[in-house]
């Protein structure tokens, strides 16, 4: 995450590479879809945060305990809508609706900015 945030983006993929050959991880792949997205490689995003959606369950209990992690899910929308936004898709604005149906209150900067690209 901190690499992504430095814009080292070869480095972000290095390291959650790494991790994905320990575990083939939900989180794991959230990370890959937003470096692959920060890197302008929209396909490879797009089927990470494709596969976090189709693993949702996972993206419940993240870390294995019994903290839920739900509050992880609803970024996936974003992040994919903004995937699908870069491939030229028009189900970008679905993921949008998807996203601020689930979070559409309060001063939330993602659904700040699911509504501008809405």
């Amino acid at each position: 995450d901190l690499a992504i945030a430095d814009a080292a983006i070869q480095q972000a993929l290095a390291r959650f590479q790494e991790a994905q050959r320990i575990a083939d991880s939900w989180l794991g792949r959230f990370g890959f879809g937003r470096a692959y997205f920060a890197a302008g490689a929209y396909p490879e995003a797009q089927k990470e945060l494709d596969e976090c959606l189709r693993r949702r369950g996972e993206g419940l209990a993240v870390f294995l305990d019994e903290v839920p992690t739900a509050r992880l899910l609803p970024p996936v929308h974003y992040h994919l809508g903004r995937t699908l936004e870069g491939l030229g898709s028009p189900q970008a604005a679905e993921q949008f609706r998807a996203y601020l149906a689930i979070r559409s209150g309060g001063s939330d900067p993602l659904a700040v900015e699911a509504r501008r690209r809405l």
